[in-house]
């Protein structure tokens, strides 16, 4: 990690490390996702040890941007987990790894919330340098209905101001910056769900939610965003085109492209400026509005 900060120090770019470990120490050590919670388990105290070790190395770095806590932890929100199978990893010595998973590996959106503050207060006792987002994605449509069923889940879509009220209490102080990820900006949802909200499609939808966060005064990150391919070919970019200039004109603070020349990604949402010059032109046009 010292090398890649070093090689972004040296090109003026920036990171936001995602820690991204909920469930990563609790699985090594033979316990339920829901010890992150308990001060008294060696996932939480491994946890919260590798969390403090990793942002005190670089609490006075200024390569890094800010802290992101996990990679779309809120789409986890109250999905029952009991009966799947427990990812393959690496176990502590002597402990038979688990086959299954139980209801204690499920977590609920509450108690996703005192994650997210519990591990940001935790971040800023340390770094009072750089700003935390959680890097979600966004709730599920039907996040109120998780929550109201669980663990007999019984579908129903939210309402717009639901899912609107949903993300905004997901992602609560003292966390500093919103965090969505935005993909298919002409879809409208497998169930329809995007327009049973009364959106024309995602992109419509997200340019509200956009506009409702920024109310409460907090700044927004997209932190992921991209383009469709079919069979392994490029589609056409201005979906994509049109989705950058909404984020520009609602006020996005950052918005992050996924993903840029990964080679080993031909088939996916992998993008180069060669391959894709006009998105390439228009990340420099507003970048060079604001001055980088």
């Amino acid at each position: 990690m010292d090398a890649v900060v070093a090689e972004c120090r040296k090109r003026g770019l920036k990171l936001v490390p995602s820690l991204s470990l909920i469930g990563t120490f609790t699985g090594y050590h033979g316990e339920p996702t829901q010890a992150i919670l308990d001060p008294n388990s060696k996932g939480y105290q491994q946890t919260y040890q590798y969390v403090g070790e990793f942002v005190t190395r670089y609490q006075d770095d200024p390569t890094i941007l800010m802290w992101e806590i996990h990679n779309e932890l809120m789409l986890h929100a109250d999905v029952n987990m009991a009966g799947k199978p427990v990812n393959a990893g690496v176990f502590t010595d002597g402990q038979a790894p688990r086959v299954h998973q139980t209801i204690e590996d499920s977590l609920s959106y509450d108690q996703i919330v005192r994650i997210y503050k519990e591990m940001t207060a935790f971040i800023k006792c340390i770094d009072r340098n750089h700003l935390v987002t959680s890097g979600d994605a966004c709730v599920r449509p039907e996040c109120t209905s998780r929550r109201e069923t669980f663990p007999d889940f019984k579908y129903r879509t939210d309402t717009l101001e639901e899912f609107i009220a949903n993300n905004i209490s997901s992602q609560p102080e003292p966390l500093d910056v919103y965090s969505l990820h935005m993909y298919d900006p002409n879809g409208v949802g497998a169930k329809g769900e995007v327009k049973q909200m009364g959106c024309a499609n995602n992109m419509a939808l997200y340019e509200t939610l956009i506009a409702a966060m920024r109310e409460t005064g907090r700044p927004v990150f997209i932190g992921e965003f991209g383009k469709n391919y079919q069979d392994g070919q490029d589609t056409d970019p201005h979906d994509v085109l049109d989705m950058m200039r909404m984020f520009d004109r609602s006020g996005v603070s950052l918005m992050g492209f996924w993903a840029w020349h990964f080679k080993w990604q031909h088939a996916t949402y992998n993008a180069t400026s060669a391959s894709q010059p006009e998105i390439a032109k228009l990340a420099r046009e507003l970048s060079g509005n604001y001055g980088h």
